[in-house]
């Protein structure tokens, strides 16, 4: 059997969705579908990864906070920063085969409005740990393998998770497992949230955007924006570095398309 998959809606507040199951799980996003059945996918192209993960996206105005986070309360790599304009300096660190990427932002930022509620980075501990991020963003480090989690777990606060996580199923060509998505290396789980408020800029303190490493941002852009994805920035080229764009989830949340030369070689003429 056959199910459409929604479109997103306009981003404009509504109010909350009606008759959503107050579950935080995918469990009753399986009722009615038959996985092994075609589910509308697009012919022409499939979701093709450069990278195994999505990176992280955070913003900030502290820089000294930030690094002694990431580099010594969690323990990641530092690898480099980058000047990205505006100024910003993205401080890069190895995430798992990912890039955690802050950005520290030299004029003030807002108080950020983001869907990502919840990050779990697989670490070496023992236990479950909960630490303190200078802007506040729940996170928390788990053992390898803690409910399947190899790398990072996001979870992802929705009006509507059958809306947010049948979008997420299309565009990246994955299917449920236990109650979340994997996204190569990434688990996406979701948290009901029927009120929560709209997503506001990416340009803003805290855990604001996600990032899909890609072959052709151009071609991905328009595949994304054909499954129901609203535009946030049509393809643009950063200097020799990379190509990017955004598109939006329903709830106003930013994911990032980045075809970037280090991984994939010749950039596209946009």
């Amino acid at each position: 059997m056959r199910r459409t998959v929604r479109a997103a809606l306009p981003l404009q507040d509504s109010g909350p969705i009606p008759n959503e199951p107050p579950s935080a799980t995918l469990t009753y996003l399986l009722d009615g579908w038959d996985l092994h059945d075609d589910l509308g996918h697009d012919a022409a192209m499939t979701f093709s990864p450069a990278k195994a993960a999505l990176d992280l996206g955070f913003y900030s105005n502290d820089l000294d906070a930030s690094q002694t986070f990431w580099g010594t309360t969690v323990g990641l790599a530092y690898e480099e920063m980058l000047k990205v304009g505006g100024g910003i300096h993205q401080h890069r660190y190895t995430l798992h085969g990912a890039v955690l990427k802050s950005n520290v932002s030299r004029d003030p930022l807002d108080a950020g409005t983001s869907g990502f509620v919840r990050l779990r980075l697989a670490a070496d501990v023992e236990t479950p740990t909960a630490v303190v991020h200078p802007d506040a963003v729940d996170i928390q480090l788990v053992p390898f393998g803690y409910h399947g989690i190899t790398a990072t777990e996001i979870t992802i606060a929705a009006r509507s998770v059958d809306r947010t996580a049948s979008l997420l199923i299309e565009a990246f060509d994955t299917k449920p497992e236990g109650g979340r998505l994997r996204i190569g290396e990434t688990l996406i789980a979701f948290d009901h949230q029927p009120h929560r408020p709209l997503a506001g800029p990416y340009r803003a303190s805290g855990f604001t955007y996600l990032t899909a490493q890609v072959f052709d941002v151009a071609k991905q852009h328009a595949r994304f924006l054909r499954k129901g994805f609203t535009e946030g920035l049509a393809p643009v080229r950063l200097g020799d570095t990379a190509a990017i764009s955004f598109v939006l989830l329903p709830d106003g949340d930013w994911l990032e398309l980045s075809q970037r030369a280090s991984l994939v070689g010749n950039l596209p003429d946009l």
